[in-house]
């Protein structure tokens, strides 16, 4: 088939060509008549049409009616047939382009010997033939064969088929439905004219709904669910509210998994009509399904989603159950950037102690996994150990792949900041296999993007920009809003190992602005100037940062990051005054990353040391470089090893004891070899600029 259309377009097929390739042969099974037909009628009817020198698709195939051509062989070859095998082959076209015998006898009204005589004639004329199967089955040698049957009906003739091959599943298969869903689907969605038939095609288009979601296959799910809301809003008679809430619900949560960004205000659209109703279960449902699995956007909140949880928790009342907990996390995780700390740990404790008291392992789950993200801080590192430990052994007992993927994910992030990178890493590995196989792309991209954060650590920083541009892509095709935000501080710490920062100037400067309340970002802009040698404009954002006040940076995800930046920038100005402050901030930490998902800057020994150097305390500084030295070591961190070395060596510089000068040329010549192997261009610059500067 792509032989053929290749000579027919005059050019090779290239990865898009090859769908049409593929639609094509569906049609015809590449009878060569029935494919030249069809590509001529494309391109009589605009179905293809040549741009830049290469034919391109406008629509699908399987759209664009029959061509006259094959409709004319196709009349041919059946008129050659008797009238019962004509009846025969009309009630199967409208069963599918796969059938059993017996749908079509009990839909058809057959006598089993005339349709077994009918369906041997068309395997005799090539136009049906037999499938190998455990049960009698046949299929239709072309789909035109079966469109031209089923477009000489006549609509009403078609209904009326629809409804009666809808029924044949029924009775032929009442003990396993389930199996037949789609086609039950398919079937009566067609058939629906009375009320009662549109009800009965809701009911099973929903069920079709609900078992493509426990299939993965999150697309065909989406369009069930609209069909099935479709054909509710043309129901006569009232209009089941409660029924349409609930699919609202499924069509919110496939469009989620699907990665479509429209789940957010389809799961709002639900809980608002499920408030109107004054129905709490399904409020709860709409507003937990609300959710991409952390808080809504970086630096602030959802405020309809907000007031959805917070309706839900008032509509449930105060009782123990798995709801109220689940709704209590979940408003918790969507407050993550409320500066009241406290409030927070009230809402995450409660639903703790409701979950534990019911004792129901999903419920746990939830809750724990919701509590890592609400509760992200250093302050909380023990805790979440603790945690994540236990919602790991809570997804293998559940066997959830979803709740597995959010259990390695935080277990991933809290191992990270502890220095356990090699069983963190082993996490990330799996989590991108569960998103994998899960088929949800804004999973691939929480995988995605922290990935390409680990790659920046070993030092491949190519494979580290390239996956960070992966998961730009990834964020936005599923709508995240705070895309741009992540990946700005994802190309920060790119830029930054290779020295090329002032390429993103605008870009940093930008989400500071946007972000003016949060201290990280004011940091990275601050680290920014330092590292381009703009000493003036870094001590105006260190101004800022000092106006925030180092001791009262909200505790949130980003602390330790934002606080390590911060030091880097009063280490690298010499402000004392801020460098210590920022020290005795640090300390209680000292065996800690400072790390986050998006971003890593190195032990924070290393910080304190270059806090330390600042103050003129050499010992201690001693201690704590040869301390991030050995972490950066064991964990494989060459470009962080690269950076203590070269500022372990400027300590010593300034020390001006017995033999600083030689060890600190032989630390700046590893750095140095270490930049150069590893691309960073700044590193690289400064460590030379050294070593010139001994010499």
């Amino acid at each position: 088939m792509a032989a053929f259309i290749e000579t027919a377009a005059g050019h090779s097929l290239v990865e898009e060509d090859k769908a049409l390739a593929q639609a094509v042969w569906a049609e015809t099974e590449g009878n060569p008549f029935f494919v030249a037909e069809v590509l001529r009628h494309l391109a009589e009817t605009g179905g293809i049409e040549r741009r830049d020198g290469r034919w391109t698709t406008t629509a699908p195939v399987e759209d664009l009616g029959i061509p006259e051509g094959v409709r004319d062989v196709v009349g041919r070859r059946l008129s050659r047939l008797s009238g019962s095998a004509n009846r025969a082959l009309a009630v199967a076209a409208v069963a599918g382009l796969e059938f059993e015998p017996a749908l079509v006898r009990t839909a058809g009204d057959l006598a089993e010997d005339a349709l077994l005589s009918a369906l041997e004639e068309a395997v005799t004329a090539r136009l049906l033939y037999e499938v190998s199967a455990a049960a009698p089955r046949y299929r239709f040698g072309h789909a035109l064969v079966r469109a031209t049957l089923y477009d000489e009906l006549t609509v009403a003739r078609r209904v009326a088929m629809h409804r009666r091959v809808a029924e044949a599943i029924e009775a032929l298969h009442a003990g396993a439905l389930d199996d037949y869903l789609p086609a039950l689907a398919h079937h009566w969605t067609r058939a629906a004219a009375p009320a009662a038939e549109i009800r009965k095609a809701v009911v099973y288009t929903s069920k079709a709904g609900d078992r493509s979601l426990a299939q993965l296959a999150h697309d065909e799910a989406v369009v069930y669910y609209r069909q099935a809301l479709d054909l509710l809003a043309v129901a006569q008679g009232a209009l089941d509210e409660g029924q349409r809430v609930d699919l609202l619900i499924g069509l919110g949560e496939a469009q989620r998994r699907a990665g479509l960004p429209d789940y957010r205000q389809t799961l709002l659209d639900a809980a608002h009509l499920a408030q109107a109703l004054g129905d709490p279960q399904r409020l709860s449902r709409a507003a937990l399904a609300n959710s991409r699995g952390t808080f809504s956007t970086v630096g602030g909140f959802d405020p309809e989603l907000l007031a959805a949880l917070e309706a839900a928790l008032e509509a449930v009342g105060t009782e123990d159950s798995g709801v109220r907990a689940r709704l209590l996390a979940n408003l918790a995780v969507e407050l993550t950037w409320d500066p009241d700390r406290a409030r927070r740990m009230r809402l995450n404790d409660e639903a703790l102690a409701i979950a534990r008291r019911l004792g129901d392992g999903a419920i746990l789950a939830s809750v724990l996994a919701a509590r890592c993200i609400s509760i992200w801080d250093p302050i909380s590192v023990p805790e979440r150990l603790a945690n994540t430990a236990q919602l790991l052994v809570l997804s293998e007992q559940l066997t959830d792949p979803v709740v597995r993927f959010w259990a390695l994910w935080r277990r991933a992030i809290v191992l990270h900041e502890v220095g356990e990178t090699e069983e963190a890493d082993r996490n990330l590995e799996a989590c991108a296999r569960e998103a994998s196989e899960l088929r949800q792309p804004s999973l691939r991209w929480y995988a995605t993007y922290y990935r390409a954060t680990q790659l920046l650590v070993k030092g491949k920083v190519e494979e580290s920009e390239r996956s960070a541009n992966d998961a730009l892509e990834l964020a936005r095709d599923t709508g995240q809003r705070d895309a741009q935000l992540f990946f700005a501080i994802q190309q920060f710490y790119i830029r930054f190992e290779q020295g090329r920062l002032a390429e993103i100037e605008d870009a940093v400067r930008e989400a500071a602005t946007r972000t003016s309340s949060m201290p990280l970002y004011q940091a990275l802009l601050g680290l920014l100037y330092c590292e381009l040698d703009r000493n003036a404009d870094a001590w105006e954002v260190l101004g800022r940062l000092t106006e925030m006040g180092f001791t009262r940076f909200p505790l949130n995800n980003t602390w330790m990051v934002a606080v390590a930046a911060s030091s880097l920038v009063a280490a690298h100005l010499g402000d004392v005054k801020s460098a210590a402050t920022l020290h005795d901030v640090l300390v209680p930490f000292s065996d800690y990353i400072a790390c986050h998902t998006l971003i890593w800057l190195g032990s924070v020994a290393h910080h304190l040391g270059m806090l330390a150097t600042a103050l003129g305390r050499w010992n201690e500084a001693e201690s704590r470089f040869a301390a991030a030295a050995k972490t950066h070591s064991r964990i494989g961190a060459p470009t962080w090893l690269a950076r203590t070395r070269l500022e372990w060596g400027r300590m010593l510089l300034a020390r001006q004891e017995a033999e600083d000068e030689e060890r600190a040329t032989a630390l700046f010549q590893e750095a140095l070899k270490t930049a150069r192997e590893l691309g960073l261009g700044n590193l690289e610059r400064r460590t030379a600029k050294l070593l010139q500067d001994l010499t």
